[in-house]
């Protein structure tokens, strides 16, 4: 059984080189707005992640070799693109998921507060009553004071002065502009949290009139920003872009409030908002910035095609030649990953030509090595090594080492081991600290397994002792166990499946896999209770695995092993209702049908094994299966239903012996003679074993004997005579008997001294004896000893048919001797003197013959 497991690998891609970072939308800081817009205190930190060149992963399941793919985009929260995009060390927004603390627009000048009621900015500020002639009244005149110390900065003495204005004339005119310069001027002397109840109290009482209004919005939501407190500073921000008249005020709130509701992950609104951003044109500094948001957005909620779709867009108008290069290098990067190769390789084809200095060399590589990604995703190894070869030199640092390990793993994938292992190692020699280091031992690991390579075993305990990452760790123990179950070491390759069967690691039917292995180690063991323990485990974890069939056999097997045989039929007979189609049915079928048999289930075990043969008519376990079905018909005496099972049976070796017999015991007591000769015969030609019992034999030669077949009857009743179960004292003086008849005179005579050396008791079953072996010496022309022999019977049988036999073999032997008138009287009396239908024409038959010998026509015709 072979293991085939596949795993994903991570989509390696790169991010921007460090000088060109700082160029890109996500760290470039936008255009100053005009100092009309209110501005936080604190920067915004740049939103760039460290740079670091990913390496492709390739994770195989080491049992079976398979296509290595990369994963997809983003699974991992160190992928350099995902970092790019703003993954958790480069998010736009401050708070855990940002490096800054406390950022704010990049590059946002200090604009100037807003124009003074009634149109004028703060540098036009009359102090006095103007041209208008207006009288100079106390609160005039101390607002007048407040605004001069404001004009020359000096802060604290203003707020002081703005504090009298507010205390003095609470219903002021001017009380909107007071109150927003006193913020103003605690803000710029670090004191917060007056500045804050300032614009906090402008806020309340301006009911979003007044020119002051908009800016008090901004600068409290600010102050709520730097503090982290996004939920509070979004519907300031919000209406500071309802509430701003300057365009590039309402596109600095816009960005502010999208901020925050990213950092509130208000995924919905944030998208709007950045749409929103995005489709302002015309000077809109954050136009770039906020598609490179909307494309990480997309990227991580799995909207790779929108993210795609952002990053085309920004390649084909961002503002910097910058930023349309890197857009180009994204976009190749993330097509490539949605399977889009024609775009991948067009995006990534243009980083490589691209006309000005403006591409670096790194990404110029990196493009390189994306389109090395793509060639190898696509399985196209050799002209990936190809590609390689022609482009290695232009490779530099951490893509070159990339290079190196997707050619390597080519190399592997094209089963020429020894120039993978030869670029492992030179990816060893010249990157010893870079990622890919790091994966070229696990990947060693794995080029030794798919070359069965000696060394595999020592390898993965090499890399196993460097206290590797754990997915790759599960792996290599992986496959350490399958070397171990190669090597027949089932113990030990138990315990090494048992520590991958639970990892999150594996996939789950390459679990399913290693912990089937386990029980199947114990069977090879052969340790039924390890066997049961491991299955049923296996079996509750995945029962629709494509192995339970094969697990419910194999326990099957174990609980019959261990005589626990209701638990047996109970899993076959689960393996028959739930796996219908299942290889291991056959097994099954046989298996059942057997435990039936032995818990006396006759009947269903007929049925069973009738279901074996119709489901599986070229099954391996026909003769078992056609035995005992004919078996049990003859047990029921069904004899005429036995025989065509058994005839069935006796085609297997195995059951050939043991059918046959039970097919000749059918014809013997269905009283089927023909038949029965017949099998018998060609059982006997065949010496087989175990012995056709001396009843049938004696059965079928006396049924021979008595139709004067006796030819065919004596073999059949020299077998019955020489079997060990023969009870018939009379068995050898038959053989005798139908020797004469074939005028086998030596085998007859050796049959009757056989039936002699039995020592009968009975005189007349002792005359019969001398009677066949005095014949037999006859026929040999012995005729002395014929003569003692026939004198013998004689004396034990002075009368009766027994004492005529005698007469006649005398007759027989003066016949023999030439003396054919004796041996005519000696017939001639014995058929006078006896009135046997046998005795008396065998007489009469001899009487004629010899008078024919004498030349005694007359009495020869008297006789007839």
């Amino acid at each position: 059984m072979k293991f085939a497991p596949r795993f994903s690998c991570l989509l390696a891609l790169l991010a921007a080189a460090p000088e060109v970072q700082a160029q890109m939308p996500w760290n470039r800081r936008p255009t100053p707005v005009p100092e009309a817009t209110p501005e936080p205190t604190v920067r915004r930190a740049q939103r760039v992640a460290p740079r670091v060149t990913p390496t492709p992963n390739p994770d195989e399941i080491p049992v079976r070799p398979a296509e290595r793919v990369y994963p997809s985009l983003g699974e991992n929260p160190e992928d350099p693109l995902s970092r790019a995009l703003g993954g958790p060390a480069a998010t736009p927004a401050p708070g855990a998921r940002r490096p800054s603390p406390t950022p704010v627009a990049p590059d946002l000048k200090r604009p100037s507060e807003p124009a003074a009621p009634g149109g004028e900015d703060e540098s036009t500020i009359r102090l006095t009553p103007g041209a208008t002639g207006t009288a100079a009244t106390p609160e005039m005149i101390q607002l007048e004071l407040a605004n001069n110390l404001y004009a020359r900065k000096q802060y604290q003495q203003a707020a002081v002065e703005y504090e009298k204005y507010l205390g003095q004339f609470p219903s002021a005119t001017e009380r909107q502009a007071a109150l927003y310069r006193l913020g103003e001027s605690y803000r710029l002397t670090n004191r917060l949290e007056p500045a804050t109840n300032c614009y906090r109290n402008l806020v309340i009482e301006s009911r979003e009139t007044g020119e002051f209004a908009g800016p008090a919005h901004y600068r409290l939501a600010v102050i709520y920003y730097n503090q982290r407190d996004y939920r509070s500073a979004v519907p300031l921000f919000q209406r500071s872009a309802t509430l701003a008249k300057a365009n590039d005020v309402k596109l600095a709130s816009y960005y502010y409030a999208a901020l925050c509701l990213e950092n509130l992950d208000r995924r919905v609104e944030t998208r709007e908002l950045y749409e929103r951003i995005a489709e302002i044109t015309g000077d809109n500094p954050y136009r770039d910035y906020a598609r490179v948001t909307l494309a990480r957005l997309a990227f991580s909620d799995g909207r790779k095609n929108e993210s795609l779709r952002q990053f085309e867009a920004l390649a084909r108008d961002a503002s910097k030649e910058s930023l349309r290069l890197e857009s180009h290098l994204k976009a190749g990067l993330l097509a490539a990953d949605l399977g889009l190769i024609d775009a991948a390789t067009r995006n990534l084809q243009m980083v490589i030509d691209w006309p000005s200095a403006e591409a670096t060399p790194t990404q110029r590589a990196d493009a390189r090595v994306g389109i090395l990604r793509i060639l190898y995703r696509a399985g196209k190894f050799k002209e990936l090594l190809d590609n390689y070869a022609a482009n290695n030199a232009q490779l530099t640092g951490e893509a070159r080492a990339e290079a190196l390990l997707l050619a390597a793993n080519s190399q592997r994938q094209l089963n020429d081991t020894a120039q993978a292992l030869a670029l492992y190692d030179q990816l060893l020699k010249e990157f010893p600290r870079s990622p890919q280091a790091g994966e070229v031992a696990y990947q060693r690991v794995v080029t030794l397994y798919a070359a069965n390579d000696s060394r595999l075993e020592k390898a993965a305990d090499a890399y196993l002792a460097t206290n590797p990452e754990q997915e790759k760790a599960d792996k290599v123990k992986l496959i350490k166990a399958e070397v171990l179950f190669r090597k027949e070491k089932y113990l030990e390759a138990a315990a090494a499946y048992a520590t991958v069967t639970e990892s999150a690691n594996i996939e789950p039917k390459y679990r399913a896999e290693a912990a089937y292995r386990i029980g199947y180690c114990y069977a090879q063991l052969k340790q039924p209770a390890g066997v049961i323990e491991a299955f049923s485990r296996f079996l509750r974890a995945y029962p629709e695995s494509s192995l339970a069939a094969k697990a419910l056999a194999q326990r099957g097997l174990a609980y019959q092993q261990m005589r626990n045989f209701s638990a047996a039929l109970q899993d076959f007979s689960a393996l028959l209702a739930d796996f219908p189609r299942a290889k291991e049915r056959e097994l099954a079928l046989r298996q059942k049908a057997l435990l039936q048999g032995q818990t006396e289930d006759t009947k269903g075990m007929v049925e069973t094994f009738k279901v074996l043969l119709k489901d599986f008519p070229n099954t391996e376990s026909s003769g078992l299966a056609n035995y005992w079905i004919g078996r049990s018909s003859f047990e029921a005496k069904n004899y005429k239903d036995a025989v065509p099972a058994l005839q069935a049976a006796r085609k297997d070796d195995e059951y050939k012996n043991r059918a046959w017999l039970l097919l000749i015991l059918s014809y013997f007591n269905a009283e089927e003679k023909e038949p029965l000769e017949k099998e018998v015969r060609e059982y006997l030609a065949a010496k087989l074993q175990p012995a056709v019992p001396a009843q049938v034999l004696n059965y079928v030669g006396s049924y021979l004997f008595e139709t004067r077949a006796y030819d065919r009857a004596d073999p059949f009743l020299t077998a019955a005579a020489e079997s060990p179960s023969n009870s018939n004292a009379d068995a050898w003086l038959l053989v005798a008997r139908c020797r004469l008849n074939r005028k086998d005179f030596p085998g007859a005579r050796g049959a009757a001294e056989k039936y002699l050396a039995t020592k009968p008791e009975r005189a007349a079953a002792r005359a019969q004896g001398l009677l066949a072996l005095g014949e037999s010496l006859v026929g040999e022309k012995n005729f002395v000893e014929a003569q003692k022999n026939a004198d013998a019977a004689m004396a034990l049988q002075a009368e009766g048919k027994l004492n005529a036999e005698g007469r006649l073999l005398l007759g027989q032997i003066a016949l023999a001797k030439g003396d054919a008138a004796e041996a005519a009287k000696a017939f001639k009396s014995v058929a006078v003197l006896y009135d046997d239908p046998d005795l008396t024409p065998r007489a009469l038959a001899l009487v004629i013959e010899a008078h024919r010998k004498a030349g005694n026509a007359a009495e020869a015709k008297k006789a007839e």
